[in-house]
């Protein structure tokens, strides 16, 4: 692991009317959110990164409650765009990052949940056999050259020693132990069989 890609909620404020603000994940499955939150996904998917961690604490209940939520898939660079063009959607579920490239600042609210922005991994995977022959590219890309880089662009990296904007906030991850002792295929196939036919986007 190289770094966390930390997604966070974003706030339409400008589609909030007299709704508080989300402060954790659970608040996302309130029926108050109806048809008011947007996802990554598109073409019949929706981003595992937020369902898996959604299955793993609240249930079926908990992703049905938050499939009736849901109005629409995106990239995150179109929830961008969508927002700067005053479109409909009170709560986007975005990368960090992508949170910061929205132009107009004054409509939103970005809430890096109570209890953790959701930790999306980025890993470099190599073969065991190659490892030798790619050390020097391997030392490069787990260094604190490409460390420091990662963190100025708002992702977490595995350095106490490298600071930065969110170095050090709380992150929410289903952890290792949880992927060690499910079939990730088929937990996912599990996940979509509950959530795709409940979900009705706009």
């Amino acid at each position: 692991m190289i770094g966390i890609n930390p997604l966070v909620i974003v706030a339409n404020l400008d589609e909030m009317g007299d709704r508080e603000l989300p402060g954790c994940w659970k608040d996302l499955l309130d029926p108050k959110w109806k048809q008011s939150v947007i996802l990554r996904g598109g073409s019949g998917f929706f981003c595992h990164a937020v369902l898996l961690p959604t299955y793993q604490r609240y249930g079926t209940e908990g992703l049905e409650s938050l499939a009736d939520n849901v109005r629409q898939g995106l990239h995150p660079s179109q929830m961008v765009k969508q927002i700067d063009a005053g479109a409909p959607g009170a709560l986007y579920v975005m990368p960090e990052f992508f949170a910061h490239r929205v132009k107009h600042k004054e409509r939103i609210a970005i809430v890096w949940p109570e209890d953790g922005a959701l930790a999306s991994p980025v890993t470099l995977q190599v073969k065991s056999s190659r490892i030798d022959e790619l050390r020097p590219v391997l030392d490069f890309l787990t260094g604190k050259e490409v460390a420091r880089v990662l963190v100025d662009a708002g992702f977490p990296v595995p350095y106490d020693d490298v600071t930065g904007r969110e170095q050090g906030k709380s992150l929410l991850w289903a952890g290792l132990d949880h992927f060690r002792m499910n079939d990730l295929l088929a937990l996912n196939r599990e996940i979509d069989d509950i959530f795709m036919p409940r979900v009705k986007v706009l």
